[in-house]
């Protein structure tokens, strides 16, 4: 039997045949794990994790992988704020995500951020639009993976 030492290794620093012996110890139902940690590895540029359109004050919670991702907006603010929220108590507070650098905006543009993986059981990420008039309408893509 193959013995794996667990420490502080990354997948993407293996070998090809130290990626083998450790496909061969994964257990099957655990090979999808193991190929979603590899397919971080790429170099291939960020995937496209939400597309949506706010068109009033409103809020849209992200599915988010962990890591470095990125913000893009364009459109008509008309006074409106849009925030990267995140919520430790499963969404019944939500305060937004940094400061420097902002993790807002008022008009046309794009930012990075950094975050933890958002789970099933408290940590919770949300983009937000408020203070809107009527005539709002903002196309945004958020991105990770960068």
């Amino acid at each position: 039997m193959r013995q794996i030492r667990s420490g502080a290794v990354s997948v993407c620093d293996l070998t090809d045949q130290q990626l083998l012996d450790l496909w061969d110890c994964v257990r099957r139902d655990d090979r999808d794990v193991l190929a979603a940690l590899l397919s971080r590895c790429s170099d291939e540029p960020g995937s496209l994790i939400l597309a949506h359109n706010f068109t009033t004050n409103s809020a849209v919670e992200l599915t988010f992988s962990g890591g470095q991702g990125q913000i893009a907006a364009q459109g008509v603010f008309d006074g409106g704020t849009l925030a990267l929220n995140f919520s430790v108590d499963d969404g019944v507070t939500w305060t937004l995500l940094e400061d420097d650098p902002a993790s807002s905006m008022t008009e046309d543009g794009s930012f990075a951020f950094k975050s933890m993986a958002t789970d099933a059981s408290s940590y919770r990420l949300q983009l937000e639009l408020t203070g809107a008039g009527g005539l709002a309408n903002i196309n945004i893509r958020v991105g990770d993976n960068l």
